[in-house]
């Protein structure tokens, strides 16, 4: 008799593990946008016609995005970089007779120093 109901309680434990697998991940944002994953938010960009594709390095991608009151600036790291896979934006305001740079946003999942060390070296990129 324990039989059936041990194998409806691994049929249960089963479902639930692939509803979890399943679900979206909740989604990030970074200067105003939303995505799920660095790829995705990167594909998102490079289709959108107000975005200039610099190319970059072989570990650094930069985009230029034009906005109506802003412009947005941002990084992507390659494979070959040690924080990859990482994003980071910076967004300069326009505002009649000044503009307002704002800190860098980033996402990055790597170790600590390799974040870091990116954060810090787009934080003094001037635009």
């Amino acid at each position: 008799m324990k039989f059936p109901l041990t194998l409806h309680a691994t049929s249960l434990a089963v479902a639930l593990l692939v509803v979890g697998l399943t679900t979206d991940a909740p989604a990030a944002t970074l200067c105003g946008k939303a995505f799920q994953t660095s790829g995705q938010l990167h594909s998102l960009l490079v289709k959108d016609p107000t975005v200039e594709d610099f190319k970059g390095n072989r570990r650094i991608e930069t985009l230029f995005e034009h906005r109506e009151r802003a412009v947005v600036l941002w990084w992507f790291t390659k494979p070959a970089h040690r924080a990859y896979p990482a994003v980071v934006c910076r967004r300069q305001i326009r505002q009649p007779g000044r503009s307002t740079s704002l800190t860098p946003e980033s996402s990055c999942s790597r170790s600590k120093p390799a974040c870091a060390a990116l954060i810090a070296a787009i934080a003094k990129a001037k635009f």
